[in-house]
């Protein structure tokens, strides 16, 4: 629980820095975990993506004056930095403080600045937990947050991952259009060709499961030791089930994905009719990076 405290006492600075609470947005565990759920699992993490500089020479000019403003909450937390981020590239800043039994103990925040194009508005939230009074913290939208946990499920397949998508999809009120955008753009990023993926693709090992996920639940998400195979095996049905909401692709989003994949293209009317909408996917610098690299190794033309 201390490290929670933490965690929120530095979101609780971060937010009072205009320039931190402007160009910074929180995603993943922690945004889910302490902003948006039960707290069903531990999480204590910061992962945020910069945000409001779309171009990569406005994202360079940015970034040493928010990395400052960094250094300065982390410092008012008492909070020592032992590892930073690259100088060239987004990265994590390891932060160290003395716990109240007298350890060492870690912080990790990491700095995204690859996807700094959000495709809606951030919206500025509290937490969840009524022990913390907190000023609210700019949050991803829902949709591309729960998309980002489906994207590294689908990806990587951790036991983590499933146990998160179950709880997101079975939990949040979503917008399946929303979602289902969210994760298409994340589709097209991903170095995997998920066009024929179906809910099939999701699968578990029950070690990895037992190793890895069920030390971080509450009491009240783990189940008896004689009922576990047999929770872990419903909490795997019931997840490929529930993802149906994102796959298999349509087939305009089949296209989208292939347009990427074979002609490094990026056709937001495959996905929306919506302007604003399909800018932001125009613009998103994975979708670009992605889409560069496809055309280089091709030998395309721009």
């Amino acid at each position: 629980m201390e490290k929670v405290a933490r965690l929120l006492g530095l979101l609780d600075a971060i937010a009072t820095v205009p320039l931190l609470a402007r160009h910074l947005i929180l995603k993943g565990g922690t945004a889910l975990n302490l902003f948006l759920l039960d707290v069903p699992r531990l999480s204590v993490d910061i992962d945020v993506n910069l945000i409001g500089a779309p171009s990569r020479e406005e994202m360079m000019a940015l970034r040493p004056s928010v990395e400052h403003a960094l250094q300065a909450a982390f410092a008012s937390e008492q909070l020592d930095v032992r590892r930073r981020p690259d100088a060239h590239a987004g990265g994590k800043w390891s932060l160290r403080y003395r716990s109240v039994f007298g350890q060492g103990a870690v912080l990790e925040l990491d700095l995204n600045t690859l996807h700094r194009v959000p495709l809606w508005e951030p919206q500025p939230l509290p937490s969840r937990l009524p022990v913390f009074s907190l000023r609210p913290t700019l949050l991803q939208d829902v949709h591309e947050i729960v998309a980002g946990k489906l994207a590294a499920l689908v990806s990587r397949g951790a036991g983590r991952d499933i146990f998160d998508a179950h709880e997101l999809l079975s939990t949040l009120p979503l917008q399946p259009d929303r979602l289902r955008l969210a994760f298409v753009v994340a589709a097209g990023q991903a170095s995997a060709d998920w066009s024929e993926y179906t809910p099939d693709h999701i699968q578990a090992d029950p070690r990895e499961l037992r190793a890895r996920l069920l030390p971080l639940l509450r009491r009240t998400h783990v189940p008896g030791v004689r009922n576990i195979d047999a929770w872990i095996e419903q909490l795997v049905e019931q997840t490929q089930r529930l993802m149906e909401i994102v796959l298999p692709l349509s087939a305009d989003e089949r296209s989208f994905v292939t347009e990427i994949n074979e002609r490094g293209r990026i056709d937001p009317e495959l996905l929306t009719s919506d302007a604003g909408l399909a800018a932001s996917i125009t613009l998103n610098p994975g979708l670009r990076w992605k889409a560069l690299n496809v055309r280089r190794h091709r030998g395309l033309s721009d």
